[in-house]
């Protein structure tokens, strides 16, 4: 729920905000040249923040030093793409094209930098084995102790 509600709605709010101004633009007809171009910006501004984000995570968390290694090359990479993304040269359909694809990894390496968080994590944790099953569950003895 937090990667849906949190990164993907939330984080998200510009891209979704842009796709209802264009859906908008387009029912009621809009002859606006650059019709797409917000749209292409605000998903431009989404995945270097996203990874961005990941990646200053990875850096400063007590991980193995490849995951901080490939934070910076992922950083510098996505910096890197981001030029074409924007370039007012390009096609606004290139930009956005490409802009989408670059937010799905960026969202894919979010979750393969928070997938093992323990703040992520349910409990009880038996199904993914850190957790016996016969262990009794928290509060389940708290009343074996009680006197009138």
């Amino acid at each position: 729920m937090a990667f849906w509600i949190g990164v993907v709605l939330f984080g998200g709010l510009g891209i979704w905000f842009e796709v209802y101004n264009l859906i908008k633009a387009l029912i009621l007809g809009s002859a606006e040249q650059e019709l797409w171009r917000p749209l292409r910006i605000a998903v431009a501004g989404f995945f270097p923040a996203i990874i961005g984000a990941t990646s200053l995570q990875m850096v400063f968390e007590d991980e193995i030093k490849a995951h901080r290694g490939a934070a910076v090359c992922a950083a510098l990479m996505f910096l890197l793409l981001l030029f074409p993304t924007t370039d007012r040269d390009i096609p606004d359909g290139f930009g956005i094209a490409l802009g989408t694809v670059l937010s799905c990894v960026s969202l894919w390496i979010w979750c393969a930098a928070n997938g093992l968080s323990a703040s992520y994590r349910q409990s009880p944790d038996a199904p993914v084995g850190d957790k016996p099953l016969d262990d009794p569950l928290a509060g389940e003895t708290d009343l074996a102790n009680l006197t009138h």
